[in-house]
């Protein structure tokens, strides 16, 4: 028990109706938070605030990655099991248990708190096991964002973590490393002001939205490929 436990029921949310959704291209963010916030316990995690000493709630921080998504990311092929529909879905939820952990004095709980009610989720929608095993895997931790923000020199902490995190997901470390990469990058630019928010972490990205690409910035990348040496050596 976390303290943080699963509702009992996700009505209205059906598989049916992610479905219907996502197969309209016209689709939009807001359109997409508005169908998942018609559950009350979604509702009430998305009305919180993610950010400590600033109102930045969970639903506008996620409008904000779908937005960097789409805008940068629509376009990747997505290896199976994971599919382009598995990668919205868990954008969606993939930071619901941080609200709490942030209330509990704890940001560091997100992960230990989102994961199993994420996985509940996606049990009661029916994806496979297989599908579980991929979003809970991906959205287990933040190896990457802590080697960068917390400044820290040995890559071979968070390459463990992202093996770990891979063998977890049950997929091919080389499919697992692409697809963190793209995670790291849609959830850590939505705190920029190129995805309409406040100068933050603008300085890890080159942005370049007419050409639909976005890109980490040369120390930055420096860095993570550090990180990608030690993952596959």
């Amino acid at each position: 028990m976390t303290g943080f436990e699963a509702p009992k029921s996700w009505d209205p949310i059906n598989r049916s109706g992610i479905n219907g959704l996502l197969a309209d291209n016209t689709v939009n963010p807001t359109q997409l938070m508005e169908y998942f916030r018609a559950n009350s316990f979604v509702r009430e995690q998305m009305d919180l605030f993610v950010v400590r000493h600033h109102p930045l709630t969970l639903e506008t921080h996620t409008k904000m990655v779908l937005i960097q998504f789409k805008k940068y990311f629509s376009q990747v092929k997505f290896s199976f099991p994971f599919s382009h529909n598995l990668f919205i879905v868990t954008l969606i939820l993939h930071d619901l248990g941080k609200p709490k952990a942030i209330l509990d004095g704890d940001k560091a709980l997100q992960h230990k708190y989102t994961v199993p009610v994420l996985e509940n989720f996606l049990e009661a929608m029916d994806f496979t096991p297989q599908e579980i095993r991929v979003s809970t895997g991906l959205i287990g931790g933040d190896p990457i964002g802590e080697f960068l923000k917390k400044n820290q020199t040995d890559p071979n902490i968070p390459a463990g973590k992202i093996k770990k995190m891979s063998q977890k997901s049950g997929m091919d470390l080389k499919i697992f490393w692409e697809i963190l990469l793209v995670y790291y990058q849609v959830d850590a630019s939505a705190y920029t002001e190129d995805a309409g928010w406040r100068p933050a972490l603008d300085h890890l990205f080159c942005f370049d939205p007419e050409n639909r690409r976005m890109d980490l910035n040369q120390s930055i990348m420096d860095k993570v490929e550090k990180i990608k040496i030690e993952v596959f050596d």
